[in-house]
């Protein structure tokens, strides 16, 4: 049977044949960038949050495999592409990667950016979400070849040695970009151990011990309390937050300890100045990984012990996070 034959007779089985590999590789690749999002706290599992996004992303390659159906009239067009099938992959992943990312970014705000990711000027979304169908796509469609390629080599044929290698080379730029960018250069505010930055669960250093006094009455018995540690340059960020959502961490103490002289105020907040680092280290605060002041938070239970303590660099961003944490402290 010819390929002719099969793309007219069972276009359910291209578009199955696209759809697996198209699941597979945005998986590998939305888990290798996903440290480069600011997620919602009620995300849930990271693992679940990638396999929906890699399942909207086979999608928009099926969109693509039918593009070409309609440019090509052929379900099987990708077998052969050519130069006008590989422009189709390429220029149709740019666009619809694009624009679905540049609405969930700027309409439905569904994450943002952490600094590491590359962000493209003018249109303000993330680099590698944008690359990431137009590299991607032309590997799927290879992958989605085999079958037949199998049963031409099954019936006495040759594999083409250039096409394998040059696919296998598209392969390792295709997954390895991600993974350099999220990995080269971490973030100097990042707590060196990164299995205890943010770890989601209560005293994951250890048995709970007392809080050190933060100021008069602070922590006071019977009420959970929050300190953010932070430097000079985010206090106003973490301020204006806070005043955007006054009510956002319900009825708790908080405090922010600034490491340097503090210049703001905010009215129910505790703002002090640790300049000598004392209050952070008494709170058992890790030092980034650039060696200075740490910037995150503790968490102190009603009876006053800390529970919970972790970098953030991204909290003014994450609070919904925090009111998490705080509702899972007695």
């Amino acid at each position: 049977m010819t390929l002719k034959v099969r793309a007219r007779a069972f276009p359910l089985e291209s578009a199955t044949a696209v759809f697996v590999p198209a699941l597979a590789l945005n998986f590998g690749w939305e888990l290798a960038q996903c440290s480069l999002y600011i997620m919602s706290p009620d995300t849930g599992s990271i693992w679940w949050h990638c396999l929906r996004a890699s399942l909207g992303d086979a999608v928009l390659v099926l969109l693509i495999w039918a593009l070409g159906w309609l440019v090509f009239r052929g379900a099987f067009w990708f077998e052969t592409p050519g130069a006008k099938g590989y422009a189709v992959m390429v220029v149709g992943g740019l666009c619809l990667g694009g624009a679905v990312e540049w609405l969930s970014v700027h309409v439905l705000k569904r994450w943002a950016y952490e600094p590491e990711m590359p962000v493209v000027p003018g249109l303000n979304i993330g680099l590698l979400p944008l690359l990431q169908l137009a590299l991607l796509s032309p590997l799927v469609f290879w992958l989605a070849t085999l079958p037949a390629r199998q049963q031409r080599t099954d019936a006495g044929a040759t594999t083409n040695l250039r096409d394998q290698v040059s696919i296998w080379l598209l392969a390792a730029v295709a997954l390895g970009l991600p993974l350099f960018v999220a990995d080269h250069d971490r973030r100097p505010l990042d707590d060196p151990d990164l299995v205890f930055q943010r770890p989601g669960f209560l005293d994951p250093h250890g048995a709970p011990f007392a809080a050190p006094r933060v100021a008069e009455g602070f922590p006071a018995p019977g009420r959970r309390a929050v300190v953010f540690f932070a430097r000079p340059e985010q206090e106003a960020g973490l301020r204006q937050t806070l005043s955007k959502q006054p009510s956002i961490l319900g009825n708790v103490q908080i405090a922010v300890a600034v490491a340097g002289r503090s210049t703001q105020e905010h009215p129910g907040v505790v703002w002090i100045a640790d300049r000598d680092g004392k209050l952070a280290k008494g709170f058992h605060m890790s030092k980034p990984r650039d060696g200075g002041p740490p910037v995150g938070y503790a968490i102190v239970d009603t009876s006053g012990h800390v529970r919970y303590t972790t970098l953030d660099p991204g909290v003014p961003q994450r609070l919904k996070e925090v009111r998490t944490m705080l509702g899972a402290t007695p």
